[in-house]
């Protein structure tokens, strides 16, 4: 049976692709360096602050990243180029009252805050992990594994829908159901879709095939 259904923020929840583009790129340049092309973000961002920084960067030096993420926090997000998943509000409060619902996001605690405050899901959402609350982001489990402990259902209990490998790979090694929120399957047969208002249906076939 099905108790819980975790999701993803970026490329999930809301498309957020461009602010995030605009974030790093006037980041990048606040701290001195190239102003990144698109194509650098070719693969998506997924990762966590520190990795996408070390990859714009190409930097492995501790303290010359520590000093990018500082800037950071002076760094404005362009929350109108931030744009919700249609429908998201309506699927979510009808997914609340048959599910708890989470959150994993290689985000901080302060960028999730930022945008659930956006999205308006705040009062939805029953827990919400993030790199804060780690010390290995997805594609590693750890967050996974936390929400699960949180929620208190076991991995088959759960599903998580996510737009990324590195989302299907932590569901996978946390064990738990996994749905492609994305044109294309990121597992072989697995479950998706590129409409937030199927989602619902997506996870009762897990109630199914349980």
């Amino acid at each position: 049976m099905i108790k819980a259904v975790i999701f993803d923020i970026d490329g999930t929840l809301m498309d957020s692709f461009q602010a995030n583009v605009d974030f790093y790129q006037r980041l990048m340049v606040a701290a001195g360096y190239k102003k990144p092309t698109k194509a650098e973000f070719k693969d998506g961002i997924w990762r966590t602050s520190w990795d996408e920084i070390k990859h714009l960067s190409r930097s492995d030096n501790d303290a010359e990243l520590r000093r990018i993420l500082l800037i950071g926090l002076s760094v404005p997000i362009n929350e109108s180029l931030y744009k919700k998943q249609k429908g998201i509000k309506a699927v979510l409060g009808g997914l609340k009252k048959r599910y708890r619902l989470g959150i994993v996001t290689n985000r901080s605690k302060e960028s999730a805050k930022i945008a659930l405050n956006f999205l308006g899901l705040k009062e939805m959402i029953r827990t919400v992990i993030t790199s804060s609350d780690v010390l290995y982001g997805k594609p590693n489990p750890e967050g996974i594994n936390l929400v699960l402990k949180k929620l208190k259902v076991n991995p088959q209990q759960a599903v998580f829908v996510g737009d990324s490998l590195s989302d299907a790979q932590a569901a996978a090694a946390a064990g738990v159901n996994f749905v492609t929120f994305g044109k294309r399957s990121l597992i072989k047969g697995g479950l998706k879709t590129n409409k937030f208002v199927d989602l619902p249906k997506l996870i009762a076939t897990y109630e199914y095939l349980q």
